[in-house]
């Protein structure tokens, strides 16, 4: 696993821009912020952007790559660093600048590769790197999602390239649901002390590097931020979102969240589909000033 942290300079910028924030709430897009169609409605933004200042801001903890995080980010605007791909990078959106980020090894990319072919998975497999991703299916799979586009490349996954796999931070795959389960453990059997695989979406498996979650992300923003955890709420719907409960004082799931996420979580809020977030923040601002 290979460690990259920005410099001193650029964290002191960080810092100075920060320099009036006293609470920070931190949530994840997808099954939480977004609706069930990966949509924000200006109107719920503007509701949401009511609650913020200089001394309250949100930012976004996502699986997703940088370039869909700002999409989102820029709506609000959000300066505060984001996490992008699961926890295996953090990315100032302002300067966007990366300040934190971690690799898989590539022979455990090619490792799990390998276990793909071997066992013949219908899936798409995403490798995230630099600040792009592509996806590698084999000819007569289907693209199971246009969530987060991307280019695709119609080959078997024996033939991606040995330079495609070099930088890679995060792997995902996506295949039929009542496979998903199986492939996980599998994995987690094969390469369990090199990588970490969580439940994302429905049909999706993320990879990343042993010790890399939206938790430990969340982690070292914090620290490189000086923010200090217990002024912070976590929300999410998912495993994932779930690694972030830990880190931080104020935890919420939304209501269609597993039932793992709503276990680790302070308190429940509504449906991604009825504004949970927003109602998330209220009670947490409430908490805060009582």
């Amino acid at each position: 696993m290979q460690e990259q942290i920005s410099s001193d300079e650029i964290i002191k910028g960080i810092r100075n821009r920060l320099k009036d924030l006293k609470k920070l709430i931190v949530t994840d897009l997808d099954g939480t912020l977004l609706d069930n169609n990966s949509q924000l409605p200006q109107e719920y933004v503007e509701q949401i952007k009511e609650l913020l200042s200089p001394e309250v801001k949100m930012t976004i903890a996502s699986g997703r790559g940088y370039p869909s995080v700002k999409t989102f980010a820029d709506r609000f605007p959000i300066d505060v660093p984001v996490i992008c791909e699961a926890g295996a990078v953090v990315v100032d959106p302002v300067t966007e600048e990366i300040i934190y980020q971690q690799f898989i090894e590539e022979d455990v990319v090619k490792a799990i590769i390998d276990h793909l072919v071997r066992k013949r998975y219908r899936c798409n497999l995403y490798l995230y790197r630099g600040n792009s991703m592509i996806c590698y299916k084999r000819p007569e799979v289907p693209v199971f999602t246009e969530k987060e586009p991307a280019p695709v490349v119609n080959t078997d996954l024996s033939d991606i390239p040995p330079e495609a796999i070099v930088g890679v931070r995060k792997v995902s795959i996506i295949l039929e649901e009542e496979y998903l389960n199986q492939l996980k453990e599998e994995l987690r059997e094969l390469l369990g002390d090199k990588i970490d695989v969580m439940r994302a979406d429905d049909g999706c498996l993320d990879i990343m590097a042993i010790g890399v979650t939206k938790g430990s992300a969340l982690q070292h923003m914090l620290q490189i931020c000086g923010i200090d955890p217990e002024h912070v709420l976590a929300i999410g719907d998912n495993e994932s979102d779930a690694t972030m409960f830990d880190v931080v004082k104020f935890s919420v799931a939304v209501a269609n969240a597993d039932d793992f996420t709503k276990s680790k979580a302070s308190f429940v809020t509504s449906s991604n589909e009825d504004k949970g977030v927003l109602l998330a923040i209220k009670r947490f601002l409430e908490a805060q000033n009582d």
